[in-house]
């Protein structure tokens, strides 16, 4: 999904400013919405220059404060781009915010999601679930854990990677290489 989308630099007056140095802020515009949030440093206004939103001069800090508000740029057009190839809820000034400040950015995996079922299903062991049942669960989430390894060489995955494919190479993986095609067929 297409959106326009710009950041700014700027120098933000507190209100009972006097004088000395004030903090950097970053404007994040998505589809003329916009959110603001510190860069984390500070500049004396005479040395800053409002049209390029950069600090004024050319010594060793300068650049380096400089490189600083260029890796903060570089970093939310990384974000702008993965929102727009990874997602498909529409992009906005809070957004890329969270993603930059690693709010709301609570990262939901699969072992993680089995793992609170399994969880949960064990403190209804007795009253509304039997042993045995939990103890398939934990099975299942083993075997899980193991095709992912098979797979795709990694322990766990984001939630939002289950699809079709998935499955049905889980449902390969489980049939072929762990040889339960009767087990998944007195289940069905």
């Amino acid at each position: 999904m297409k959106t326009n989308f710009s950041l700014r630099f700027f120098l933000k007056k507190p209100k009972n400013y006097q004088e000395g140095p004030l903090p950097v802020y970053l404007r994040i515009t998505v589809d003329g919405k916009r959110e603001e949030l510190t860069a984390g440093r500070t500049c004396e206004p005479e040395n800053w220059n409002q049209s390029t939103g950069r600090m004024k001069g050319n010594r060793q800090e300068v650049r380096t404060f400089n490189q600083l508000l260029d890796s903060l740029q570089h970093q939310l057009y990384e974000i702008h781009r993965k929102l727009t190839d990874e997602t498909e809820e529409p992009i906005t000034a809070r957004s890329m915010r969270d993603a930059l400040t690693g709010k709301g950015n609570v990262k939901r995996t699969i072992v993680g999601v089995f793992s609170d079922h399994n969880t949960k299903l064990e403190a209804l062991v007795g009253t509304e679930w039997a042993p045995g049942t939990a103890e398939r669960y934990r099975t299942s989430l083993k075997h899980t854990i193991e095709f992912m390894q098979w797979k795709y060489g990694v322990d766990d995955l984001d939630l939002k990677k289950i699809n079709h494919e998935f499955i049905m190479e889980y449902d390969f993986y489980l049939r072929s290489v762990r040889r339960l095609d009767i087990m998944l067929k007195l289940a069905i």
